[in-house]
């Protein structure tokens, strides 16, 4: 093989190879923008969790209450 193409051939490789690391990146950019927006969603549910929990009506002595009179009512 010529010196020629050699170098032709390690050119288009280079080429081909940052090709596939910037797509990559983008690919990796993408995922983690996915998990920024899962770990938002998630910390909205778990204050909504929190906020209904606090304003919750019921104690845990009216819910065990519940569970003596209505043994049938409550799911094992």
């Amino acid at each position: 093989m010529h010196r020629d193409a050699k170098i032709a051939a390690l050119v288009q490789n280079s080429a081909d190879t940052d090709k596939l690391l910037a797509d990559s990146r983008l690919e990796k950019l993408a995922y983690l923008k996915e998990l920024h927006n899962s770990n938002e969603r998630c910390a909205h549910l778990e204050a909504k969790y929190e906020h209904v929990y606090a304003t919750s009506t019921y104690s845990s002595a009216d819910v065990g209450l519940f569970e003596t009179f209505y043994p049938a009512a409550v799911e094992h």
